[in-house]
């Protein structure tokens, strides 16, 4: 219980970090447009707010659909025999929002399936938040 209460995602840590003043720099984003998608582990456990807090500190636009699950759920997708309801899954929000979004806009998802999902039913790379900024030290 201990160790629960202590460990922080990166996005949360660094977030907090940054709000608090300990963190001595800025966050500078690769793209001014970004579609975030979070992991369902991710959702349920502590949410999105850390990357969307990165996010706003760098001056991005950063739109979080409600897209639930990307439809991979671990290796479900990847089972021949649920592939139809995967990319079902992945159609009813995430793919169609993804797909109304102009070419230059970032798509980040920290989910490794979420991303092949993007890839596979979207035709767009997707990266980790870490991917989509860097840092800029005082």
């Amino acid at each position: 219980e201990a160790l629960k209460n202590n460990v922080l995602a990166i996005d949360v840590f660094l977030a907090d970090a940054l709000s608090s003043g300990q963190l001595k720099g800025k966050f500078v984003a690769k793209s001014k447009d970004i579609l975030l998608h979070g992991h369902c582990h991710q959702k349920a456990s502590f949410g999105t707010s850390g990357m969307k807090s990165i996010f706003k500190s760098a001056s991005t636009n950063c739109h979080e659909p409600d897209s639930g699950c990307c439809g991979m759920a671990g290796s479900f997708g990847y089972e021949t025999e649920h592939y139809d309801v995967s990319k079902k899954i992945s159609e009813l929000v995430l793919v169609s929002e993804i797909n109304k979004t102009d070419k230059n806009t970032l798509v980040v998802a920290n989910g490794f399936s979420c991303r092949h999902q993007i890839q596979d039913f979207a035709g767009r790379k997707a990266v980790h938040w870490v991917e989509s900024v860097d840092f800029v030290m005082e």
